[in-house]
């Protein structure tokens, strides 16, 4: 028995709108899609999800591109420049711990 949710934005409790069910292998998966019973809401959610999840694939791929900048860069090089980004960072009146 699949239990109700709330909505994360107004606290209503979730209705399904969809359920499904796959093979995987060997077994077999239902999924379940819950929607806000307040179309202007659930529109307000999705563009909140949207952002969350564009926010964490930029920060998978800025790490990707750190990663393949340093990599070619002994250990001195890579805390040389973190430490003139600290300095660059501290002359604009931001301060970082290094």
């Amino acid at each position: 028995m699949i239990k109700a949710t709330q909505c994360i934005r107004c606290g209503k409790a979730r209705v399904f709108s969809k359920t499904w069910s796959e093979n995987v292998g060997t077994s077999q998966v239902t999924y379940t899609q819950s929607v806000c019973p307040d179309p202007v809401c659930q529109k307000e959610v999705e563009l909140l999800l949207k952002n969350r999840h564009d926010v964490a694939v930029n920060r998978i791929h800025e790490s990707i591109r750190r990663r393949k900048e340093n990599r070619g860069k002994s250990l001195l090089a890579r805390r040389a420049t973190i430490l003139a980004k600290a300095r660059e960072n501290s002359v604009a009146g931001r301060k970082l711990a290094v």
